[in-house]
């Protein structure tokens, strides 16, 4: 009866491990930029880093725009040679109105920019999702881009009356 019970609850031990590792993977991964030449070639070669994305792309982590009024935000990117139908698609939250939902990317690197207007103040935010063809695979990677409502700048024609 003991070994029964010890042997159930080793089960269910090793059971629960193994999903927390799974669910850590990511953090198993080492930064080969941080490491020197040969650290770094040696931890690709293993397998320890994460594969480099194949499509590139740089923007700002948080726009901070008026409510109502027509914003941007820019987009750097870069894609390789030989890789064809990539296009950046733009999707946002409920308060988020996008003007460009689409775009595609004819150069190999360069800079676009998306036109978007905020409706509301709330949590908010524009996914980035940039999808291509590269190597004969169909390649998609997402990100974000938080958006803040600010203060509309007080106009010249109001006066402020102190009494």
């Amino acid at each position: 009866m003991a070994h029964g019970i010890s042997f159930a609850s080793l089960c269910l031990t090793l059971s629960l491990f193994a999903t927390q590792a799974n669910a850590c993977a990511d953090h198993f991964y080492f930064n080969p930029d941080k490491a020197g030449f040969f650290t770094g070639a040696l931890i690709r070669m293993a397998g320890l880093a994460p594969p480099e994305q194949a499509f590139k792309v740089k923007h700002p982590p948080l726009s901070a725009v008026v409510v109502g009024e027509d914003s941007v935000i820019t987009i750097n990117y870069k894609r390789p040679w030989f890789s064809k139908n990539v296009r950046l698609h733009f999707a946002g939250t409920r308060n988020v109105e996008m003007l460009d939902e689409e775009i595609e990317l004819t150069d190999y690197q360069g800079a676009v920019t998306a036109r978007f207007r905020l409706k509301g103040r709330g949590f908010d935010a524009i996914t980035v999702t940039v999808s291509g063809e590269h190597k004969g695979e169909v390649l998609r990677y997402s990100s974000r881009v938080n958006v803040m409502a600010k203060h509309a700048p007080s106009s010249p024609d109001r006066q402020v009356s102190a009494r």
